[in-house]
């Protein structure tokens, strides 16, 4: 199993984990998922809060995804694109409005985007500020970029911070340095009068440099409102804040307060609180926050005095941030938890409300394409529940409603029947469904009671590689070993392929191959084995007996006759016939040993072997998928020297 396909298999583990009870008991709300971003040439990673025109739709910025090339391309610190504007219509559907190309015109926006009566957006970058008119061509106004985002006031006169100070920009392009002093990574806030409020994440009278609520009124006049010392008031607020009836200033601190978050079994930790401050200055009250662990952005108040935001964590371990609620009785309650596969995780920007009431808002990261959401909640609306499709490989899967040809998920009233069909593309195959809930390869038939996820496998082709033998060359009786690879391809291989070898050319005692494991999958190396024959001793065949006895028993024979031959001879002849015998009886012996053994043979009958025979080998490995529709095969070589 590859690790891609372990991961997903894990987060639907995860999915069916969290659905089966992981969710708190006291959420009820009806959620959306709008749309998950896909990465370039989409949009990935928001982190800003988003702003609605009076049809309904959705603006709001990316900071990475669109371009990934030219100043684009690799720019480090986990940016490898450069951002995007978008929009999202009342039926959920996105447009990109432009991608940020990385020269003047700026990249990654950390902040959302302000709308003017005519429809034209403005915004900020970490290189400038921006309009972005109608027919969405950008002017750059100004060339100091900033994390906040800007607000606009009546006559069209936009305020912000950059590093510069906080400044004033004028409809016609005027550009007037308000503090220079004074700075915020925040989006101020501005009341009916023209005075302007926000926060800054450190600084301030406390010995900690906690961070501070600040006011700068129409005249320049820059006043701490309040400095946060660390304790149970909280630190590092990393919002702005927003302007209740009475024109006290509610917010978040980041960290700080009561230590109410935590996994079981482990020491807790703060979470981070929401804060009152007096527009006179000091706080009336801060509230710790109980499970929702660092909240990143501001608040946002409805006509009825209950407050929402947002935190990027959640104090259970399992869960990926929260959407909560504060009440007018201070009672804190979660609207949401974030799960990951299904809508998303990390809401590090606060929401926006429409007239009814609905909470719109971005996740960082997660989703069912994995590069962060848009959702909406419904606050008064009943729980619902979501059904996600992850696939492996490409193909479509559709019923019920559901239509999707990448990861997807749809949230829907508890009761939901689906019946889901799965379609491979042409030259593919469906594998089946990745249990549970639904095996086989048959239609797949589920109930939404919990959050369900449906697994799909399709298997579309692969490769088979091997790398050289080491060594390449031997002599006869080593061995060499090549590793193999199966690998899929760009549209996915999840089964796995039967492995074979085969050697040529085939001469007697040629190499011999064996392959371990001779089943994997992509992903998961085998090992290809080649060994060859060694020479053998040539050995001593039965013919060699024979000609020993005879050359034993001849030189005895002649030695009786010589006896008694010469027993009748005298003298020097009797001499003469005994060396000549004695020479003919030496050379009998040589002869008969010389040749006794020459039976012997070299290549059988229990004679020797010169092994492997010298060449060049081709091995050839054979990958075969299960079905046996796809057959690949890769070389590699051996010399035998």
């Amino acid at each position: 199993m590859t690790f891609a396909k372990q991961s997903v298999m894990a987060m639907i583990a995860l999915a069916v984990l969290l659905g089966a009870g992981a969710t708190p008991p006291a959420q009820a709300q009806t959620f959306t998922l709008l749309h998950s971003f896909a990465g370039a040439p989409d949009g990935a990673n928001p982190v800003a809060e988003l702003v609605q025109d009076p049809a309904g739709n959705l603006y709001g910025t990316t900071q990475q995804g669109g371009i990934t090339g030219g100043a684009c391309t690799n720019i480090g610190l986990g940016f490898n694109s450069c951002g995007t504007v978008f929009k999202i219509d009342t039926s959920g559907n996105e447009t990109v409005l432009y991608r940020f190309t990385g020269g003047t015109d700026g990249a990654f926006p950390a902040a959302g985007v302000v709308r003017d009566g005519a429809g034209n957006l403005y915004g900020t970058t970490l290189g400038g500020i921006f309009k972005l008119d109608t027919n969405n061509t950008l002017t750059p106004l100004h060339n100091v970029g900033s994390t906040g985002g800007l607000v606009m006031d009546a006559a069209g006169n936009l305020y912000g911070s950059t590093s510069e100070g906080i400044f004033k920009l004028d409809p016609a392009g005027t550009f007037t340095m308000l503090d220079a002093s004074a700075r915020s990574e925040a989006t101020l806030t501005l009341d009916a009068t023209g005075n302007l409020y926000g926060t800054t994440e450190f600084g301030g009278t406390g010995v900690c440099g906690c961070g501070t609520v600040f006011k700068l009124d129409k005249t320049g006049t820059y006043t701490v409102l309040y400095s946060f010392t660390g304790g149970g008031d909280g630190l590092n607020p990393l919002g702005g804040v927003v302007l209740d009836a009475a024109g006290n200033l509610w917010g978040t601190t980041s960290g700080g307060g009561g230590p109410n978050c935590g996994a079981a079994n482990k020491p807790k930790i703060s979470c981070g609180t929401v804060f009152t401050v007096s527009p006179a200055g000091g706080e009336i009250r801060d509230l710790s926050l109980q499970d929702s662990l660092y909240p990143a952005g501001g608040l946002v108040l409805n006509a009825a005095g209950t407050f929402y935001g947002t935190s990027e964590h959640s104090g259970s371990p399992e869960a990926g941030g929260t959407v909560f609620e504060i009440g007018a009785s201070g009672i804190e309650k979660f609207l949401h938890t974030f799960d990951g596969l299904p809508d998303g995780t990390s809401p590090v920007a606060g929401l926006v409300q429409d007239p009814a009431g609905n909470l719109y808002g971005t996740t960082s990261a997660a989703g069912p394409l994995g590069m962060g959401t848009v959702f909406k909640i419904n606050p008064a609306g009943a729980q619902n529940f979501p059904l996600t499709v992850v696939f492996f490989g490409n193909g479509t899967v559709t019923g019920s409603g559901v239509d999707c040809s990448a990861n997807c998920a749809t949230w829907v009233s508890p009761g939901t029947m689906f019946t889901l069909t799965a379609t491979p593309p042409a030259g593919s195959t469906f594998v089946g469904w990745v249990p549970p809930p639904c095996s086989g390869t048959g239609t797949c038939s589920v109930t939404i009671n919990s959050a369900q996820t449906v697994g799909a496998e399709f298997d579309s082709d692969f490769t088979v590689s091997a790398t050289a033998l080491t060594p390449a060359a031997l002599s006869a009786g080593g061995s060499a070993t090549s590793t193999i690879n199966v690998a899929a391809d760009a549209n996915g291989f999840f089964s796995p392929v039967a492995l074979t070898c085969a050697v040529t050319p085939t001469p007697a005692l040629a190499p011999t191959c064996s392959i371990n494991p001779n089943s994997i999958m992509p992903g998961t190396p085998a090992t290809l084995t080649v060994n060859t024959t060694a020479p053998t001793a040539r050995a001593m065949t039965s013919s060699a007996g024979p000609g020993v006895f005879y050359a034993l028993c001849v030189p005895l024979i002649g030695l009786v006759v010589m006896g008694a031959f010469c027993s009748k001879q005298k003298g020097i002849k009797r001499r003469l016939a005994a060396a000549a015998l004695t020479c003919l009886l030496f050379a009998s012996l040589i002869f008969q040993v010389a040749c006794g053994g020459g039976s012997s043979s070299a290549g059988g009958g229990g004679g020797g072997s010169k092994g492997t025979p010298a060449g060049k080998y081709t091995i050839t490995v054979t990958g075969t998928y299960s079905t046996g529709s796809l057959v690949h095969n890769t070389p590699t070589t051996l010399t035998v020297q």
